[in-house]
């Protein structure tokens, strides 16, 4: 449930972390399944299972996840392999990358989305300049 007798029909499985409603953290989050954000996040997300930000739930940094249903606030861009769904209670101000997308009515979505087949960008790699010295 994320509240307000909604559900969701999305690939939950084992739910191991609960970051509850009067938490704040700070720094990045790692968890290899599924964890619900009903406090705040004050940086980067990264899980192989699903994410869920509950109504009061708010993250502010960047989101890396298998599948993510946003019933709360997202301010950062978001890279999902599989779907994301953002409830009718949902606010993102960022871009998403994704293969699958729902929106319901009266959610809010502020950027750009991305579809493709749920592939991770590539990082950027960056050469330092070289100075060479002739003898």
């Amino acid at each position: 449930m994320l509240g307000k007798g909604k559900s969701t029909e999305t690939t939950v499985g084992k739910l191991n972390t609960i970051i509850g409603e009067d938490s704040v953290l700070e720094g990045i989050l790692n968890v290899s399944e599924t964890a619900r954000v009903d406090g705040t996040i004050k940086g980067e997300v990264k899980s192989k299972g699903t994410i869920i930000i509950g109504t009061s739930g708010k993250v502010i940094g960047n989101i890396a996840t298998q599948e993510i249903v946003i019933a709360g606030r997202v301010e950062g861009d978001i890279n999902a392999l599989g779907k994301v769904e953002i409830t009718s209670t949902g606010r993102i101000y960022g871009d998403i990358r994704t293969k699958s997308i729902i929106i319901d009515e009266n959610a809010i979505f502020q950027g750009k989305c991305m579809m493709d087949e749920g592939r991770m960008p590539e990082p950027e790699v960056t050469v330092p300049d070289i100075e060479v010295i002739k003898e």
